[in-house]
């Protein structure tokens, strides 16, 4: 049946780019787009050199070739793309393993990347951590019958991006509703409600707020992400504190606080809070969830400059909107600078992130971090070519090497330069010209929606 409909899809592919769906034969042949989905054919021959190599090796399915095309297996091309890629010639470079082949190769694709495939196969691939969070799978079944209940292809796009978000909820350190929440006028958000479906959205005052609902598991659980005028829910002064005004209402066990931002009129996304579409909703609920770990020496000294302000509440701000400005290994070394915020997020040579101080420290909150705004782990890694270039001189250590490990670690890693595209950049990850993120700093905010539009519009040529 699967087959059937595949070709359906090409007998309606006028209808199809009527909203914004584009059929492609090769995978290879465009990749400029917001989302790219696989479908796995029911043929396994004719599944594309991205495919087979997921499939046939991390799931160690073994192809059925004659002995004659040996030499055109599969492990035989990951391993000669890789020495090219790489720039080595001996067999015996460790990194020369097919799954490797996967974290170079999948940087050609968008971020939101799906696969439409059997539950039963592709349950094997999510217990590789690194594809469990690159890759949204959706069982066959699931994807048909949204398609056969759309024939129009109408909801398509939000049906995928909705999987997308549940996705990325996996990573909620409460499982449970997940909400969004906009107010853009009043200090104090008025009673939380329930919108009687999904789809639905409920409007209490048209220039006070917008609701959105997501059911990621039954458990009654609300998570909340929340953008709000100017007001946040903690501050740092001399200690991180409260404010009193939400204490009894978030406080009150039903809420997990996920992400707050501090909205300014200034901000180039403003209209889009004040009159979000559904589509867009979903986007202010992505960049919610996505915890982002910048690395780079001008933004540590802007992060400093915030931290010494009058005015705490921007570098309050920034933590709340789950976007760290961090070091790699330790403070001062390797070009980066001294640290005056009031936590400090490092990565570890490993790819490990640590959170040292900062929100934890304060046993006097009424609102324990270790449920709200808990950050134990990031999604998204910025980090400067020239701070990874002086630490891998010091430390002695094949950057390719080391992009290899932390990627099983963290799912979206980006190497940014002020001075173009730098030669030396590793082939596994992608690249963003620093002055896309420099432009995201709007005077003492920092425009986190922004940055996650670019970075979810790269793609690599590999």
């Amino acid at each position: 049946m699967a087959g059937e409909i595949c070709q359906n899809f090409w007998d309606k592919e006028v209808e199809l780019k009527k909203n914004s769906i584009y059929l492609l034969d090769d995978d290879r042949s465009d990749r400029g787009f917001e989302f790219f989905v696989f479908i796995d054919p029911d043929d396994t021959y004719k599944r594309p050199p991205f495919l087979k190599v997921l499939y046939n090796i991390v799931c160690n399915v073994e192809e059925k070739k004659k002995e004659k095309e040996k030499e055109d297996s599969v492990e035989s091309k990951c391993k000669a793309d890789l020495k090219k890629w790489l720039g080595v010639n001996s067999d015996n470079y460790t990194n020369l393993t097919p799954f490797n082949w996967l974290k170079i190769t999948i940087e050609g694709y968008p971020y939101r990347l799906f696969l439409i495939g059997d539950q039963r196969e592709w349950e094997k691939l999510t217990l590789q951590p690194f594809l469990k969070n690159r890759i949204c799978f959706i069982n066959k079944d699931d994807f048909f019958t949204q398609i056969r209940n759309d024939p129009k292809f109408q909801g398509l796009r939000y049906w995928l991006f909705e999987k997308w978000v549940m996705r990325l909820g996996d990573n909620l350190n409460q499982k449970g509703e997940l909400k969004l929440k906009i107010n853009l006028e009043s200090n104090r958000d008025e009673d939380f409600y329930r919108p009687s479906s999904l789809y639905n959205t409920h409007t209490k005052n048209e220039s006070k707020g917008t609701d959105l609902v997501i059911a990621i598991d039954k458990s009654g659980f609300k998570n909340l992400i929340l953008y709000r005028r100017h007001d946040l829910i903690y501050v740092y002064r001399e200690n991180w504190t409260c404010n009193e005004d939400l204490y009894n209402e978030d406080n009150s066990g039903k809420y997990n606080i996920n992400y707050i931002e501090a909205a300014s009129g200034s901000l180039s996304y403003f209209s889009e809070l004040q009159n979000p579409t559904e589509y867009g909703k979903l986007k202010l609920v992505e960049n919610g969830l996505l915890r982002v770990l910048i690395i780079d020496e001008r933004l540590q000294e802007w992060a400093n400059e915030l931290s010494t302000a009058p005015d705490t509440k921007y570098i309050s701000n920034l933590y709340q909107m789950r976007l760290l400005i961090g070091f790699l290994e330790k403070v001062s070394s390797n070009g980066q600078k001294d640290n005056k915020q009031p936590y400090e997020a490092i990565l570890d040579g490993n790819g490990q992130f640590i959170l040292k101080g900062g929100m934890t420290t304060n046993h006097n909150l009424k609102c324990g971090f270790d449920r709200d705004l808990k950050i134990d782990s990031i999604d998204v890694l910025i980090i400067h070519q020239g701070i990874l270039d002086k630490w891998c001189n010091e430390k002695k250590v094949d950057l390719n090497k080391v992009i290899f490990n932390w990627k099983d670690k963290i799912p979206f890693i980006i190497v940014t330069s002020g001075r173009g595209r730098p030669e030396n950049i590793p082939h596994n990850v992608k690249f963003l010209p620093f002055s896309n993120i420099e432009m995201c700093i709007a005077g003492q905010y920092f425009e986190k929606l922004t940055l996650i539009k670019q970075i979810f519009c790269l793609k690599e040529d590999i």
